[in-house]
C-alpha cells in the first residue's frame, strides 16, 4: 500500500516501471541479429547484438558479432574496437582473436595480424585454422618460408583437410615451382578438393590473383 502510494506522488504507474531483461530476451536480441546478419540486413542486426551486449555487458558472443558486423560494414576501426572488447571479456576466444587477426591481414597491417595469429595458437595448438591462417598471413606479405612452415604445421595436424595444400600451391606458383605446386594439386585431388586444383591450375594459366584463406 505504501509503495502504491509512493507511486501515485511520483506520477508513475507499476505498468511504467522496466522490468529486468531476462537471459531469454538476451537470447532472443542475439538470434534475431544472426538472422538479420544472414539476410545482409547488418544494421538492424548490429542494432540487435548492441541491444544483447548492452543487457549483458559480458556476453563476448555478442561482442564478436558486433565486431563482425561493423567488418561488413567497412567500419574496421568499430570493429577492432569490438573484437577487444570480447578478448578483455574472455582473453581465450579463439574466434575473436581469428576475426581480429583476418580485419589486420585484409588492412595489411601484416605484423599485428601475425602477433594475434600466434597468440592464439598458444590457446590451441592444433586448430588448423589458425595455423592456415597464420600462413595465408605470410603469403600476402611474400614471407614464403614461414607459410610453407605454417602450411605443413596445419598439414600435419590434419593432412586430408585441403585448404594448406591449397596455400601450398600458391607460394610455389609465386616461386615459379611448378613441380611442386603440380605435386599440390595431386594432392588436393586425393583429398577431394579437385576443385582447389582446378583454381590452382587456373591461376597457374592466367596468373590471377586468389585468396590464400579459402
Amino acid at each position: 500500500m505504501v509503495t502504491s502510494n509512493l507511486f501515485a506522488k511520483l506520477g508513475w504507474t507499476t505498468s511504467s516501471i522496466a522490468s529486468p531483461i531476462s537471459e531469454e530476451d538476451v537470447r532472443s536480441y542475439y538470434e534475431n541479429g544472426l538472422d538479420l546478419k544472414k539476410r545482409g540486413n547488418h544494421r538492424m542486426a548490429l542494432e540487435q547484438f548492441k541491444l544483447a551486449a548492452g543487457a549483458k555487458p559480458d556476453f563476448a558472443e555478442a561482442h564478436l558479432q558486433i565486431g563482425i558486423t561493423y567488418v561488413n560494414m567497412g567500419s574496421s576501426r568499430q570493429a577492432v574496437k569490438a573484437f577487444n572488447e570480447a578478448l578483455r571479456i574472455n582473453p581465450t576466444f579463439v574466434e575473436a582473436h581469428t576475426e581480429l587477426a583476418n580485419l589486420y591481414d585484409r588492412d595489411g597491417d601484416f605484423i599485428e595480424a601475425i602477433k594475434i595469429y600466434m597468440k592464439a595458437i598458444q590457446i590451441s595448438p592444433n586448430d588448423v585454422e589458425l595455423r592456415n591462417g597464420l600462413g595465408g598471413v605470410y603469403f600476402n606479405m611474400g614471407a614464403y618460408p614461414e607459410a610453407i612452415k605454417a602450411y605443413n604445421q596445419a598439414i600435419a595436424i590434419r593432412p586430408k583437410d585441403g585448404r594448406p595444400y591449397f596455400g601450398l600451391g600458391l607460394v610455389y606458383l609465386d616461386l615459379d615451382n611448378m613441380n611442386a605446386m603440380s605435386q599440390m594439386c595431386r594432392k588436393l585431388t586425393e583429398v577431394g578438393r579437385s576443385d582447389l586444383a582446378s583454381q590452382l591450375l587456373q591461376k597457374a594459366k592466367t596468373n590471377t590473383k586468389i585468396d590464400p584463406t579459402v
